[in-house]
């Protein structure tokens, strides 16, 4: 590497540290791509393809409201960027084969958030996320339910924004990954 080299790569790393920008997530930003708002389809790297359902989506969305108003707690409101955020996670963990909060690079929630917000959630109290195997919507319900800290994240009162990811795929450990992901809005 040639001097001047290295000297564009420190000068690159010292602004992209005084804009606020991580330099490693800049790097996985430009790696991993996100399924585009309103995908019912997608490929993984190792060429399988999942699919996602609006119409169980929906489901999900009566089967958790449904939930909330038996616990007497106000509705969720779908939000595309949260709904963006759950199904890239879906899709990251389809593809990849595991179930975990952190998506395949080690982003928590905040950072994978920050990943796809377009400046339309501009601050936010409490933020949590759900995942699931289940099939059908309403079995999945009742599992995070008969979970203590699940319950909490789908009944937390300061809960007023939801987003869903769904995704189907066949050679992966499950058949199908559920992500939710619910936001608590500043006032």
């Amino acid at each position: 590497m040639t001097r001047q080299t290295l000297h564009r790569l420190v000068l690159t790393a010292a602004f992209c540290a005084a804009a606020g920008a991580a330099w490693p997530a800049a790097a996985q930003k430009a790696r991993d791509a996100f399924p585009p708002p309103g995908s019912s389809t997608g490929t993984c790297r190792d060429g399988r393809s999942w699919t996602t359902s609006e119409p169980q989506h929906a489901q999900m969305l009566v089967a958790l409201n449904a939930a909330r108003a038996d616990a007497r707690r106000a509705p969720l409101t779908r939000h595309p960027i949260l709904d963006r955020m759950a199904l890239a996670h879906a899709a990251d963990m389809a593809c990849r084969n595991y179930l975990d909060h952190r998506n395949s690079a080690g982003d928590h929630l905040p950072e994978r958030l920050a990943r796809v917000n377009d400046g339309s959630i501009t601050a936010w109290q409490r933020l949590a996320e759900v995942l699931g195997t289940s099939v059908a919507p309403e079995r999945q319900v009742e599992r995070w339910l008969g979970s203590r800290s699940h319950k909490r994240a789908v009944l937390q009162p300061q809960h007023t924004l939801v987003g869903i990811g769904l995704v189907r795929i066949v050679g992966s450990k499950y058949d199908q990954y559920w992500a939710v992901e619910f936001l608590g809005a500043e006032r």
